[in-house]
């Protein structure tokens, strides 16, 4: 195969891929349909197709992450549907002055991963907002800001759960190297954006802490503990969504319902589309292609931990996609790979992600609030640059030493 037409392959399939994301087009399914057209252009034939899909269906990753990624957001409707996230929020404005508590909401609600997550944080936001005066700029970007803190450090973040599946390196030891960031992002957050709001004491209401607070974190805190103890992932989960339940005083016929209205096929359909596309990299050499290809023009390796995901993450405003496009280049590219290497990809996603004008949290917010766009870029893009640097200096700086 020339160069040439492997290049053009590549072009074609991730180009298609990047247009279906953008036309909303389950990425599940646009990565199956990229997979097809790259494996075309390095001559796979029908029975290559076919064992590579067989060996994407019975591979022991596949199966767990498909598990992990339909039981998350079943946590977060057994939160919804028992109240407890409602009780919760209740006891948030109880015990916290207002200014923290329009921070705080969107990061709660940011606990819940689910599409267009951002409208149900904005009008407590809006509420909150209007006792502070807040322009409609000012709501824009504190809902964006603090929604998007667990991106670095959750366990739960589909996207982190993806990258750590498809590399084989360990979740909690990327999450350690984005601890740096993390703590960056809500400091940064809280310093440049909540300080200066003109800071409206409220007495703090009757509220039994007993009751909201603590009784709406258990399940979260459960699904959390017993993981980093060592427990699966997906048993952690059915332990989180068990002590919902438990609880919340859910009668069994309920439990199913919620398990039911929480349980997304698309998101199982789009772990087998990810994993069959990276299947396809691996076994027609479209890994080894672009790292050689590229090695003979001079670009540097480390490029790909930054630099490409940081491209993905814009043009498609989808961590997940641009994980699955980015991962294997990376593994290719380096004989190890570390926990620093992914956290600096994965930083660079997330950021590229988070001020990309498809990204669709940025959309619905936008939506609700009305701002100036143009003003809310103003708070948005200095921000996450420098969440960017301090994720390069974290990463490079640990790499260096190691």
């Amino acid at each position: 195969m020339s160069p040439l037409q492997g290049v053009l392959g590549i072009a074609v399939a991730f180009g298609l891929v990047i247009a279906l994301v953008l036309k909303h087009v389950n990425y599940g399914l646009a990565l199956v349909l990229g997979a097809i057209i790259l494996g075309l252009f390095f001559h796979l034939s029908p029975v290559d197709f076919l064992e590579i899909a067989s060996f994407t269906l019975t591979d022991q990753i596949t199966i767990q992450l498909a598990i992990i990624i339909a039981l998350i957001p079943v946590l977060a409707r057994s939160l919804e549907d028992t109240g407890l996230m409602e009780g919760f929020i209740k006891g948030l404005k109880g015990k916290l002055s207002p200014r923290m508590v329009v921070a705080t909401i969107p990061a709660v609600f940011g606990l819940l991963p689910m599409m267009g997550g951002a409208l149900l944080s904005a009008p407590l936001i809006d509420e909150e907002g209007n006792k502070l005066k807040l322009s409609p700029e000012k709501k824009t970007v504190i809902n964006l800001w603090f929604r998007h803190i667990w991106f670095y450090a959750s366990p739960f973040s589909s996207t982190l759960i993806l990258l750590s599946g498809l590399t084989g390196v360990n979740l909690y030891s990327i999450i350690l190297v984005n601890l740096v960031t993390f703590l960056f992002h809500i400091l940064s957050g809280f310093f440049f954006i909540v300080r200066p709001i003109t800071n409206v004491r409220a007495k703090s209401s009757n509220v039994n802490l007993k009751d909201t607070l603590l009784k709406g974190s258990i399940p979260i805190a459960v699904a959390i503990l017993s993981s980093v103890a060592g427990v699966p992932l997906a048993v952690s989960l059915v332990l989180g969504i068990v002590s919902a339940f438990i609880l919340g005083k859910v009668k069994p016929k309920d439990a199913f319902k919620t398990f039911r209205k929480g349980f997304q096929w698309k998101l199982v359909a789009a772990v087998l589309g990810i994993m069959y596309f990276r299947y396809v990299i691996k076994f027609a050499g479209v890994d080894e292609f672009i790292v050689s290809s590229s090695k003979s023009l001079g670009i540097p390796a480390y490029s790909f931990i930054t630099l490409v995901p940081l491209t993905f993450g814009f043009l498609t405003a989808h961590p997940s996609a641009s994980v699955v496009m980015s991962a294997p280049i990376v593994t290719s590219a380096f004989d190890t790979v570390t926990p620093a290497m992914l956290s600096i990809l994965y930083v660079s996603i997330v950021v590229s992600y988070n001020v990309s004008p498809l990204h669709l949290c940025l959309v619905l917010t936008t939506e609700y609030f009305k701002p100036k766009l143009k003003e809310v870029y103003r708070w948005l893009i200095p921000l996450f640059i420098l969440d960017y640097v301090v994720g390069l200096l974290a990463g490079f700086t640990l790499i260096s030493l190691t």
